[in-house]
């Protein structure tokens, strides 16, 4: 019957309420809003902190103006609980007068909210509530209770009474353990008892409540509770070692055993280590990481920011929403691997949380210092010969200027020789063909008394030297691309038997009217290989004009192998010509070096192939080894697919 009443008088109150607060809200929308923040624990809390850090950065992102004041009530021990609704009653009593009434109230905590929703009727009930870090279940705290350890309260849920007490919005963990029990299932098929686990904290108590309410939907499990109310540490452990093998633990909570003792994360590694081996599935955020196998809960990133989208959206629209946080799966990195469960056998979005560290984040700190302290002495050692190492300092510059400009002056005058030589060189090869070339343009031109077949022969030692002058000019820009790096290369997957035939086959058209015999010899039907199509066969067509050029009869071959080995692909190119001698069998190589200087020719073809071949990444060589004529040599590195060096 008093419940009944107490819910008519909120009814009455809030119908009252919104009035007030929906004028309040249409002649204040460019007023600073006073808003009263209070606080379960003290607002210093790192938690609390957190929150209230990240609150105050929204808004000032969102531009709200605020003026805030922050009350804590100091909730600590579960004992002290029947006091929390007093010391909520005394804040609210402070902020009745109307100079100092706020606009709005945020309650931050879960044994604030349920102290604010365990009172009859609010002092304030007309100002619109937000909460944060607060559970949707709650257990309403009573006026007058003898035994808080035997006390099983029924959990509410805080949607059915939020608009009697004015609750505008907020963001609300939304426990679920049906998803819970689902691990249990999934994973742990075998099980047969759970046991629960939960503290001496009013979160204990809810959390025990809530579970409770849902026994019933699991009757497979014989249940068991581990209550920290008639626990100490050292009883639960002992509870914990004695628990039979099919038995898997769903663990809420552990800060306060039944002395009212406060406990770090440590006494969660000491539980664990009474049986270490039993599957341990996490209700909350609390012990996944130190005990844990996995657990479905929600996200308890702080929510300071979200908590400002709210105050925003309720100063425009004046709507109430509320926000359950939705549970994510959550598994430990190092449980996994001890009950054996693959991570492909997770469920899909799942969370990791305790995996390995790298060697650099888990020394990362000591790291840190030693970099200070090296930093530290090295600027100390710095300022203390700064003095004797600025005069050694000023003597090797001095000596590094001067042995640069010595090395400058060799290169200059180095520069200065290779530039003559090669404008020499060029000179003379450029001048032998139009020499050529221009003097028989003027017999042609000056002669009017020339034979059909005299102006044909002239006619074709005028196109043999513009031949041989172009192909010097292509040469040399060849060279100077590949020198200068703009020389574009085209890699891709080409059999070189296929390339070896059609560079035989040309040059054997060319030059079939000589009494030479062109072979081809492979042991292999094809040869894939990564490389650049174009240049490959400008190195083959070079060596293959260059063994007929010095090869009046007999035969040039082209040989094609594989060397599985060292992965490489070995090309030769061998006459039955003059041969080279082994002491100039590097100066083949060189520029415009020709070994017979009545040759035609320009000198530059056996250079150009070294540089192709070697930007490959092959080598070339003449083999001084064969008798025969000459035989140059060159390999080819068997490069991946997709390759591009």
């Amino acid at each position: 019957m008093l419940h009944i009443i107490r819910y008519i008088l909120l009814i009455c109150c809030l119908a009252w309420s919104n009035l007030a607060s929906s004028q309040r809200f249409s002649t204040r929308s460019d007023i600073e809003t006073n808003m009263l923040v209070i606080t379960s624990y003290e607002a210093d809390a790192p938690n609390t902190a957190a929150v209230i850090r990240d609150f105050a950065k929204g808004c000032e992102k969102r531009h709200i103006k605020l003026n805030v004041v922050i009350e804590s009530l100091n909730c600590d021990r579960f004992s002290d609980a029947l006091s929390w609704k007093d010391r909520i009653r005394g804040i609210l009593s402070k902020f009745r007068a109307e100079d100092v009434r706020p606009d709005m109230i945020m309650i931050l905590g879960q044994e604030g909210m349920a102290s604010y929703l365990s009172m009859d009727i609010s002092e304030l009930s007309d100002i619109p509530v937000i909460c944060g870090m607060v559970s949707r279940n709650y257990v309403e705290i009573p006026d007058v209770l003898y035994d808080l350890q035997t006390w099983n309260p029924e959990t509410h849920d805080v949607s059915d009474i939020s608009s009697l007490y004015n609750i505008v919005g907020g963001y609300f963990y939304d426990y679920d353990i049906d998803g819970n029990i689902a691990l249990v299932r999934k994973y742990f098929p075998k099980i047969k008892r759970i046991a629960v686990l939960t503290d001496n904290s009013y979160g204990g108590v809810c959390m025990k409540s809530f579970v409770g309410d849902h026994l019933n939907r699991y009757p497979e499990y014989e249940f068991k509770w581990l209550d920290g109310r008639e626990l100490t540490i050292l009883s639960a452990a002992d509870s914990i070692s004695h628990l039979p093998d099919s038995t898997a633990l769903l663990f809420g909570t552990w800060r306060f055993d039944k002395n009212n003792r406060f406990y770090l994360n440590s006494s969660i590694s000491m539980l664990r280590q009474e049986n270490p081996k039993m599957p341990v599935i996490c209700l909350t955020a609390t012990g996944l990481k130190e005990w844990g196998f996995g657990g479905y809960s929600p996200d308890y990133d702080s929510k300071g920011d979200a908590l400002a989208e709210c105050v925003q959206n309720y100063l425009e629209t004046g709507r109430v929403h509320l926000n359950f946080e939705p549970n994510y799966y959550y598994f430990n990195y190092n449980n996994l691997e001890q009950f054996g469960i693959p991570k492909e056998d997770l469920p899909k979005g799942c969370r990791i949380v305790a995996k390995p560290e790298s060697l650099i984040d888990a020394y990362k700190v000591h790291i840190l210092i030693a970099i200070a302290l090296i930093l530290t002495l090295s600027i100390g050692l710095g300022i203390a010969v700064y003095q004797m190492q600025k005069n050694r300092r000023l003597k090797k510059e001095l000596e590094k200027s001067r042995d640069e400009l010595a090395e400058a002056k060799n290169k200059a005058e180095a520069s200065s020789l290779l530039k003559t030589t090669f404008l020499t060189d060029m000179s003379h090869e450029i001048r032998t063909p139009l020499n050529a070339i221009v003097g028989f343009s003027e017999v042609i031109a000056t002669q009017t008394d020339l034979t059909k077949s005299e102006k044909a022969n002239i006619m074709e030692v005028i196109n043999k030297n513009c031949k041989l002058l172009t192909g010097l000019l292509n040469s040399i820009l060849d060279i100077s691309r590949i020198e200068s790096g703009r020389a574009s290369y085209s890699f891709e997957e080409w059999d070189v038997v296929e390339i070896c035939r059609t560079a035989m086959t040309s040059v054997q058209i060319a030059h079939g009217g000589n009494n030479i015999e062109f072979v081809f010899e492979t042991n292999l039907w094809a040869c894939p290989l990564n490389t650049d199509r174009q240049r490959l066969q400008q190195v083959l067509n070079n060596l293959l004009n260059n063994a007929v050029k010095f090869t009046d009869s007999g035969s040039i071959t082209l040989n094609l192998s594989r060397d599985d080995v060292n992965h490489l692909v070995r090309i030769e190119v061998s006459d039955t010509g003059r041969g080279i001698p082994a002491n100039r069998a590097d100066d083949v190589f060189r520029r415009f070096v020709k070994l017979d200087e009545y040759s035609t020719g320009t000198g530059l073809g056996l250079s150009l192939c070294k540089m192709i071949v070697e930007r490959f990444g092959g080598k070339i060589w003449v083999d001084t080894a064969y008798t025969q004529g000459a035989r140059i040599v060159f390999t080819l590195p068997e490069l991946p697919i997709g390759t591009i060096i």
